[in-house]
């Protein structure tokens, strides 16, 4: 899992991040992105599609993609990461009322190892931010 992270693996990256179940019990991991805080996050998302089709279909399917497509399943497995990686209500806390700062934020974001881009989604999908405050600050960050 380590390596995982890393990125230290035998194997290229692919254009997607996946776990790819065997029947000799064992799960393959491949990461799309290169940043650790993306490597993690894909991971999560992984790990939350897991519990989500393990508790929907009684069953793991083989094949467990964390796509870029905006769909159902990327929405939960997007927000399932989030929360795992960075709890709202610590982030809440450590923000003390201080949602527009873009500063306040990246000092978040660098406690829990996470992108920026995840605790403004924290926050914005918890009614601490609007979605103005959100685009804007995104546009300053591109």
């Amino acid at each position: 899992m380590k390596d995982a992270i890393s990125g230290k693996s035998d194997h290229p990256a692919l254009n997607i991040s996946f776990a790819l179940d065997r029947r000799n019990s064992r799960s393959y991991v491949s990461l799309r992105p290169s940043r650790e805080t993306g490597r993690r996050f894909d991971l999560a998302r992984l790990i939350g599609d897991r519990v989500f089709c393990t508790q929907m279909y009684d069953s793991t399917e083989p094949l467990l993609p964390a796509t870029r497509a905006y769909s159902y399943r990327q929405k939960l497995q997007s927000a399932f990461a989030a929360e795992l990686l960075s709890p709202f209500t610590c982030v809440d806390d450590i923000m003390e009322g201080d949602y527009d700062s873009e500063e306040k934020q990246n000092e978040v974001a660098n406690h829990f190892n996470v992108s920026p881009w995840t605790i403004r989604t924290q926050l914005l999908n918890n009614g601490r931010i609007g979605s103005e405050d959100a685009q804007d600050i995104t546009d300053r960050l591109l």
